[in-house]
């Protein structure tokens, strides 16, 4: 009887137990760039809008290598804004941006920010 009581305690431990479903994206920290003074340009490689409501897909082939397809502008702290870096983050909303172009990169907050 006590190891089924066991079972079950563990059981309902391990099921009320929620594990954290955010999706980090990865990306390269390129180039100081955006709007604000601590905005950074990070390529994301291997992009798909599917998955990241905050790149766009371009109706036509865009002739600048970093757009809002592939790229976005993130607010770095100075210990992870280091062009070449890779880091991880899980997207939190977007900003308003001050770039004219259309398909200029989306400034976006994120949490849980860290070096991959």
């Amino acid at each position: 009887m006590r190891p089924l009581i066991l079972f079950f305690s563990f059981a309902l431990i391990l099921g009320g137990c929620q594990r954290d479903k955010d999706d980090y994206v990865i990306g390269s920290v390129v180039e100081k760039g955006g709007c604000l003074a601590d905005t950074y340009l990070v390529e994301i490689p291997g992009a798909s809008t599917a998955k990241m409501p905050f790149l766009c897909e371009p109706a036509a082939p865009l002739s600048t290598l970093r757009n809002c397809g592939n790229s976005v502008f993130i607010r770095l702290p100075a210990s992870l804004a280091i062009p070449g870096k890779e880091i991880r983050f899980v997207y939190a909303g977007t900003e308003p941006s001050c770039l004219s172009y259309s398909f200029a990169p989306q400034h976006i907050t994120v949490k849980s920010l860290r070096a991959d």
